[in-house]
């Protein structure tokens, strides 16, 4: 059933997409067949084959002499081997690609050839053609515009999934526990406040050649370590809490206050707002080895502040109403509180935001 539902829900969202996203997602999604020099189906000698479904590193095929042949995929001159039927890909070439007949930056206007087996030269039919022209070295660009939609979608999805997670996570945290829901002993909060620079030190000073080191490998591996370093650092603070600490029958010590967790957070998301964006993502770009993970890292990492703000203030909206307040009389805990109705019931005003980044 919950199978189903599932399904179910995934049928909805892609039906509701809009039509250009749905044929953006289609094209990104069979790229590499359409982007794709070798013929999805060729007949040779009476031999039938799917060259373009294949991965084979070789292509054998029986020549009109009655020879076998066994060719390189990648060599394979396709349209030069003499076949009874072929259907080749819709756009007819591999991104990257070199066609040196056509390069140095030729037009989709300009007169374009094909090379053929003797050293001649034909102009290259309506349907062969390169359709946005190529770059310097014979690439064509519309193949290459082709296969960079998966990229991008990738890119787009991926880091925008990243952004969502820390932002709903900061937001439903900033909202649901405010600044009177978490207390701690003033005696633990004086010794925190003592192991701050102590903690600093450990987790980030004497780290930062290994942090360096894993940001020279990727910004993947180099987040990861500061994520680490971050949670060693929180531990040790939290070290007076997790031991309990006592402080005898001091009264001053011993009493309890409240954490100001939302506050601590909005004003970390103001001074994250306050910093240049552009510069940001130099900074973090300048220190990491450019990559498609660095970049989907580096626009996550980036992109979270609106998405808290808003899951904050749609959490601090649904947290007064009637059917929050009567699962919390129900005897609902926290957790069931916030997983049952105040993250459902704000994903769809925070994912509208997604979109739009």
């Amino acid at each position: 059933m919950e199978k189903r539902k599932t399904i179910h829900r995934i049928a909805d969202f892609l039906r509701d997409l809009p039509m250009v996203l749905k044929i953006y997602l289609f094209i990104a999604l069979l790229a590499p067949y359409f982007a794709n020099d070798k013929p999805w189906i060729i007949q040779i000698g009476g031999e039938t084959s799917f060259p373009a479904f294949s991965a084979a590193p070789y292509f054998s095929y029986t020549d009109e002499n009655g020879e076998r042949k066994n060719e390189l995929t990648e060599n394979t001159n396709w349209q030069h081997l003499k076949s009874t039927f072929v259907i080749f890909s819709p756009f007819g070439y591999m991104p990257g690609r070199t066609d040196l007949t056509n390069a140095n930056f030729t037009s989709p206007f300009q007169q374009q050839y094909l090379k053929q087996s003797d050293g001649s030269t034909v102009e290259l039919s309506f349907f062969r053609r390169h359709l946005l022209g190529t770059g310097r070295n014979g690439e064509d660009v519309f193949a290459g515009l082709v296969a960079g939609t998966r990229s991008s979608l990738a890119i787009g999805l991926l880091s925008m999934l990243l952004a969502g997670i820390l932002g709903i996570v900061l937001g439903l945290l900033a909202g649901f526990a405010g600044d009177d829901l978490l207390k701690i002993r003033r005696g633990h909060l004086f010794v925190m406040l003592l192991l701050i620079l102590p903690a600093w030190f450990y987790s980030f000073t004497l780290q930062s050649s290994s942090i360096s080191k894993a940001f020279h490998m990727s910004a993947f591996i180099g987040i990861v370590r500061i994520i680490f370093s971050a949670v060693c650092f929180f531990l040790i603070l939290a070290l007076p809490s997790l031991l309990k600490i006592r402080f005898g029958k001091s009264d001053f010590l011993n009493k309890s206050i409240a954490l100001p967790i939302d506050f601590i957070i909005m004003r970390f998301t103001e001074l994250f707002l306050s910093m240049p964006r552009l510069i940001l993502i130099l900074t973090i770009a300048a220190i990491s080895r450019p990559s498609v993970e660095s970049i989907i890292i580096i626009i996550g990492l980036t992109s979270w502040t609106e998405i808290a703000r808003l899951t904050r203030a749609e959490v601090l909206k649904l947290k007064t109403m009637d059917f929050v307040m009567a699962g919390r009389a129900s005897g609902l805990n926290t957790r069931q509180i916030l997983m049952r109705h105040l993250l459902p019931n704000s994903l769809p005003a925070v994912s509208v935001l997604g979109f739009m980044g």
